[in-house]
């Protein structure tokens, strides 16, 4: 029976990603066709449509290039830049306990009680077996590591991860792992209108509702002491501002803040896909009508954008693969154990 479960997880999950495949093919071959237009052009036809028809009846899906004005910019909580566009993040670095052990310090484990002096041991050395030595307790690498004091077990071959999450002692003498652990707290970000400009002429963008590739702005690790230095409440960097984190769990210690923020500044040069149209009787690129369209607005290359996609179709087309041809045959394998069972 948990054959067929774990098989039915995995067909689910294959189909997912083929779903997220054909999602990205269809994003890959839009901007691989899309026009590319100058934005003068594009205001002559739109004059041209609205003088027989009337205005906001043009609509035209097209890619763009060029530089971002605007004469209203938001400034970057933490970089303080002039940009259309801007995300920031901050994430919590600390250290302390994870999770707690069940054995006590100094104290055999519940789960596999000692071996008494002269018993059968649970695993025997050649030289044991041939009755030459005195037998003595062998335990598994498992629970002799446990066992072992903190630190004991640095540098040895064949164990990991113990400099990273050395046992420590609580109040209680439990043995408890520490670790180093990031937790986001913060995750914002704001957008407004832009106009932009190519060698014939200027339009203006609605970037509402647009897939944006921001470019990173700043990204710096801080201590709590420098963040805190002019309130001791919030965390305060430039123009950014967030409320202290809470008192944390007992013997758990702030390491330090990353900050991170990604933005499109003003006069950088981007590329746009999208629509233009003009039915609010403005000529404007937006979201397309058309939601199978994509909207996207970065500043990389078209080049670099299509080689992006081409990865994320190939991934995506091998990952879907291997999943469901992995759960067809945990499925099939699963029915035939219960048929037969």
């Amino acid at each position: 029976m948990a054959l067929i479960v774990i098989g039915v997880i995995f067909l689910v999950v294959g189909g997912l990603f083929l779903l997220g495949r054909r999602s990205s093919l269809s994003g890959l071959r839009q901007v691989q066709m899309a026009e590319t237009a100058g934005i003068g052009d594009l205001q002559e036809s739109a004059s041209a449509v609205a003088s027989e028809l009337g205005a906001g009846a043009f609509s035209q899906v097209v890619e763009l290039r060029g530089i971002v004005e605007c004469d209203e910019p938001l400034v970057g909580e933490l970089s303080e830049t002039d940009c259309v566009y801007y995300t920031v993040s901050v994430d919590h670095s600390y250290e302390g306990p994870t999770a707690p052990q069940t054995q006590q310090i100094g104290q055999q484990p519940a789960v596999m009680p000692p071996l008494q002096v002269g018993s059968q041991p649970a695993v025997k050395t050649p030289i044991q077996a041939m009755g030459k030595v005195p037998q003595q307790p062998v335990y598994p690498p498992q629970q002799k590591a446990a066992l072992m004091p903190p630190g004991s077990m640095a540098g040895r071959p064949g164990v990991q991860g113990m400099a990273q999450t050395p046992l420590q002692v609580s109040g209680s003498g439990r043995a408890v792992q520490t670790g180093r652990r990031s937790e986001r707290i913060v995750s914002r970000s704001k957008r407004c209108p832009f106009t932009l400009r190519d060698a014939s002429g200027a339009i203006e963008v609605d970037p509402e509702g647009a897939e944006i590739e921001a470019k990173e702005l700043l990204k710096t690790f801080e201590s709590e002491e420098a963040l805190t230095a002019e309130d001791p409440l919030h965390l305060r960097y430039g123009s950014f501002s967030h409320p202290r984190p809470k008192s944390m769990a007992k013997g758990q210690i702030t390491l330090g803040y990353e900050l991170e923020e990604r933005g499109l500044p003003t006069g950088s040069q981007v590329y746009v896909l999208g629509e233009v149209n003009d039915s609010d009787g403005r000529l404007m690129m937006r979201r397309p009508s058309d939601s199978s369209h994509k909207f996207v607005i970065t500043t990389r290359s078209k080049e670099a954008l299509v080689r992006s996609l081409r990865g994320k179709v190939k991934t995506r087309g091998v990952v879907s693969a291997v999943t469901l041809a992995l759960g067809a045959v945990l499925l099939v394998i699963g029915l035939i154990l219960t048929l037969t069972g």
